[in-house]
């Protein structure tokens, strides 16, 4: 976010949004995912499965 100028006060700052947790599988063994702090529940119990050798889906989605 820019900064905001008192000396202009009528110029709005610019605000990019982004989703930084986003997480996907790159094959069979390998998954990318985000920033961490950006992480749903959903993805954090996932990839605990994960970690763990444990049967999960493939597909991260909030039930």
């Amino acid at each position: 976010m820019e900064a905001f100028n008192s000396g202009d006060s009528g110029r709005v700052p610019w605000v990019s949004i982004n989703d930084f947790g986003c997480a996907t599988f790159e094959d069979d063994r390998h998954f990318s995912s985000g920033d961490p702090r950006y992480q749903s529940p959903e993805s954090w119990r996932t990839f605990s499965k994960l970690d763990d050798s444990q049967t999960t889906d493939r597909k991260v989605t909030p039930k």
